[in-house]
């Protein structure tokens, strides 16, 4: 049996994460204990979900997890992902909170061979890194002192 097999329980379950993983300013400034009890779930869900099924060493299948829980570009890499770069770029962070929301990315890169590499900004667009569509910058050479005088 695999996790999630209940639509009704999934959809829930989504449904906190999002939220939890939404929040911008709690984690930081009323609610540190809450999000790092939050993260200790998530990353003791996520280490169970992940094991490998013993009797299925060949394909190396989770035994728990739906494939489409570990492609990257499912709603949990992308909630991580921001999560982890709010957790990273805060001035203040709880210790505890630092260390699992840590382990979760850990966990996760080292499990599904996920990269939580940060977006670039340009104009207010996001983009992520190697992206190829992403705007190319060229620094160009200024002129030194004598050169643009002599012109």
């Amino acid at each position: 049996m695999q996790m999630g097999q209940s639509l009704e329980a999934f959809l829930q379950w989504k449904s906190l994460v999002s939220l939890l993983f939404g929040c911008v300013e709690a984690p930081f400034h009323t609610r540190s204990q809450l999000f790092t009890k939050f993260i200790k779930v998530i990353y003791y869900q996520l280490k169970y979900g992940l094991q490998k099924d013993r009797s299925d060493v060949q394909t190396g299948a989770s035994a728990l997890l739906d494939d489409s829980w570990l492609s990257a570009d499912s709603f949990l890499h992308r909630l991580c992902k921001d999560f982890f770069l709010l957790v990273q770029e805060a001035s203040v962070v709880d210790g505890d909170l630092l260390s699992w929301t840590r382990k979760v990315k850990e966990l996760l890169e080292n499990s599904l061979g996920w990269e939580f590499q940060h977006s670039s900004a340009v104009d207010g667009m996001y983009f992520e890194e190697g992206d190829e569509y992403a705007p190319v910058v060229e620094m160009l050479d200024e002129p030194s002192t004598d050169e643009a005088a002599s012109a």
